[in-house]
């Protein structure tokens, strides 16, 4: 688990992505679902002594992984290579929301793109479509 973070973290720098994007990589490519491997053990035992010791490998990679991921995860925020600033207090990070909102992050994130919309300009936009909707509705069906 932990050469597979080392490695996607590694091949997604090489490639040159965004440090929020290298974690999310790194952790997608790593963090594997133990319950598949639980559900096959519980399957492939029918005797409850080797099925309870063949649930221990998955639980126990499940604790590994989990540990390894915030480890992981922990030491990428105190880099600041999260969204989240890395002098947050702990608790205040992990209860806040630090996505910015599809549109900004569209239009370069700054929120100041020259051919964004103002709200003067979606109004208007509003205001034909529902004007155009409703002539329509005006005109005599056939």
């Amino acid at each position: 688990m932990v050469a597979g973070l080392l490695i996607a973290t590694t091949i997604s720098l090489l490639i040159k992505l965004k440090k929020p994007q290298v974690i999310s990589v790194g952790i997608e490519c790593s963090y594997q679902n133990i319950g598949i491997a639980t559900s096959a053990a519980v399957t492939m035992w029918s005797n409850p002594t080797d099925r309870g010791h063949a649930i221990c490998v998955p639980m126990l990679y499940g604790v590994v992984e989990g540990l390894a991921a915030f480890i992981y995860c922990f030491i990428c925020w105190k880099l600041n290579w999260t969204k989240a600033p890395r002098d947050e207090k702990f608790c205040q990070m992990l209860v806040t929301s630090y996505e910015v909102d599809a549109d900004s992050e569209h239009n370069g994130g700054d929120g100041e793109d020259e051919n964004e919309e103002s709200g003067d300009d979606i109004e208007k936009g509003k205001e034909e479509i529902t004007d155009q909707s409703t002539s329509s509705l005006e005109e005599p069906l056939l």
